[in-house]
């Protein structure tokens, strides 16, 4: 697990548990789109990965209704986690 309730509920200044669901679902579907995206399973470690998820999650949370939009921030972030930035000190190469 990359994103845990209790961090997405920070993320996203959301107090309570009315949304715990919700979120939850979004956390489980960031995580896929991730992993589906790039062939790579990544865990809490990798800061990236976790941008990525909380994006998505904010995304998905504060636009509910569907959209065609392609997200640059997104796509950037994928390929940088999929390929690497060329730098052997660089984060995102970290499982």
């Amino acid at each position: 697990m990359i994103i845990d309730l209790e961090e997405a509920k920070e993320w996203l200044r959301v107090d309570g548990t009315d949304d715990d669901s919700t979120i939850q679902t979004l956390i489980g579907a960031a995580e896929l789109k991730l992993k589906e995206g790039t062939g790579i399973t990544y865990d809490s470690s990798n800061n990236l990965a976790k941008l990525f998820c909380l994006k998505c999650i904010t995304d998905w949370y504060e636009n509910r209704l569907p959209t065609n939009v392609i997200d640059n921030t997104l796509i950037s972030l994928m390929t940088i986690l999929t390929f690497g930035s060329g730098s052997e000190s660089d984060e995102s190469s970290t499982l």
